[in-house]
Parts: structure tokens; C-alpha cells; sequence
């Protein structure tokens, strides 16, 4: 079987205790890499880094808080000791607060913040000087399809993604004008995930849920592959394209009528305390 570029590579994946992070350490340690789990919550940490281990993987795994600048320092600190640098980094941890804009409370708003935009951003600056070490390196930012679209009754959300895929072009051209070919930085952006952070979601007209196996699977290729930005499912591809070309006001419509303004007003996900 001809090897990818993660094979025996180690890959810290952010927020691995459950859903798609969990999924995606299995993936990883299926294409061969070596991966290192960590999340707030030690105990679902250390229940996906038993599981990569029972199947034949090599791991790691550490309690660290993506919004806590000394918890990701000591993280890193503790991996250069045990192992080196790492070559992949995916930030994938966070979360999901549904509900009208003025009945979320603000710490509801700012912890979304805090956790979906800020952790990304703290825990590159803490890891991208280990990942220019390394000629084959990769930054995996897990953005949004709400960070193409307006999101009503998740406004802080996709606030937060639209700022995840902002903060990855950006790098990605900073890197570029440099001259420097990696780390690769890229940016997915799924449309909804069927795991608990979204229940009581009304899918959009022709939408289908995205199952965090196949997901992972798509982010791992594009790994593979090289690509900047992945747009999944096919139904998310265009938005781009019509938002460029289309009138404003009938974009909302467009939005309106295929049933993605109110898919939200019923959610039920993971509460933050979760």
C-alpha cells in the first residue's frame, strides 16, 4: 500500500473527546500518523486515545483548554519533550449555541467566541514555529458552511466561523508572500454534522447530514491532496458563486427559500456546559 504524507507523522487534533475530533484520530491513525489527542474534558480524551490505541495506532493524549494560553504552552512544552515537533496541526475544537440573538446570554456569545475563533488563533501562535520545521507540515482549520451564509438564530456561531476562514486565507497569503511553502493552511467548511452539537437542526431543501466518519475521510484526503479550501457536501460548493453574483437581497431570498435562515430556530444541541 503506497504511504500518504501522514504516515508516521504527528498530528495534534484539538478537542478530540468526541464527534467529529474522535473520528478524525481514528481516520489519522488509520492512514498511519501518530496522533496526539487533547481536550478540556481529560476523561473523553483519554476515552478516543484508548480507542486509537486498541486499533493499532500510536497516540498521545493531554487535558488542554484551546482558550487557555498557559494550558496549550504546557501542552506543547510536554509533546516537545516526549516526541519533537509536530507536522500536523488540526483545530477542530468547539462549539454550538443556538437560539435568538438577545435570549443567548453573553457569556454564551463570547465563550462561542472564545473557544471557535480564539482557540484557532492561540493555538497556531503556540505551535507554528515547531510546524515551519517541517517541509511537509499542514494547519487544518475546521471552519463552516455558515462562514459563506448568514445564520440566523446562530449569529455568534457563524460569526465565529466566518472569522476561522478569514484568519485561514489570510495566514495561507501571509505564507505565500513569504515564500514559504508550508505549513499548508487549509480551511473546510461542512455543512451540518450529525452529532449531538446539532440536534433539533431542520436541514435545508436537499441537504443531507454529513456523517463525522466521511467527513474525517474528506479532511484527511484533502491533507493528502493538498487542498486550500473544502466546501462538503457538493450542495455547498456554489455559495460562493452566487453570493459573487448575486444581488444581495436575492441571495437572502435564495437562503430564505431553500429553508437555511430558519434551520436553526428548533436546535437542541450540546449545551456549553458540554
Amino acid at each position: 500500500m503506497k504511504k500518504g504524507c501522514l504516515h508516521e507523522k504527528w498530528v495534534l487534533i484539538t478537542g478530540a473527546g468526541h464527534g467529529l475530533c474522535r473520528a478524525l484520530s481514528l481516520k489519522c491513525s488509520e492512514n498511519g500518523a501518530y496522533v496526539i489527542v487533547n481536550d478540556r474534558d481529560f476523561a473523553r480524551a483519554q476515552e478516543t486515545y484508548e480507542l486509537v490505541v486498541q486499533s493499532g495506532g500510536r497516540a498521545l493524549c493531554f487535558e488542554m483548554d484551546v482558550t487557555d494560553i498557559q494550558s496549550i504552552a504546557r501542552v506543547r512544552d510536554e509533546i516537545i519533550q516526549k516526541i519533537g515537533t509536530i507536522s500536523v496541526l488540526i483545530n477542530n475544537a468547539g462549539v454550538v449555541v443556538g437560539g435568538s440573538f438577545e435570549e443567548v446570554s453573553l457569556e454564551h456569545h463570547l465563550r462561542t467566541l472564545d473557544i471557535n475563533l480564539k482557540g484557532p488563533i492561540l493555538v497556531t501562535h503556540q505551535f507554528v514555529q515547531d510546524l515551519m520545521e517541517d517541509s511537509n507540515s499542514v494547519i487544518v482549520n475546521i471552519a463552516s458552511a455558515s462562514s459563506l451564509i448568514p445564520l440566523p438564530w446562530a449569529s455568534t456561531y457563524a460569526a465565529s466561523k466566518w472569522g476561522v476562514l478569514g484568519f485561514t486565507e489570510s495566514l495561507r497569503e501571509e505564507f505565500k508572500l513569504k515564500k514559504r511553502v508550508r505549513p499548508k493552511v487549509i480551511a473546510i467548511c461542512p455543512s451540518y454534522i450529525s452529532t449531538g452539537m446539532f440536534q433539533g437542526v431542520k436541514l435545508p431543501w436537499l441537504m443531507t447530514w454529513i456523517s463525522p466518519e466521511s467527513l474525517a475521510k474528506k479532511i484527511v484526503q484533502s491533507i493528502e491532496l493538498g487542498k486550500e479550501n473544502v466546501l462538503t457536501p457538493w450542495n455547498v460548493v456554489p455559495v460562493p458563486l452566487a453570493k459573487a453574483i448575486l444581488p444581495s437581497n436575492w441571495f437572502s431570498a435564495l437562503c430564505r427559500w431553500l429553508g437555511v435562515s430558519r434551520s436553526m430556530v428548533e436546535w437542541q444541541g450540546h449545551s456549553m456546559k458540554n
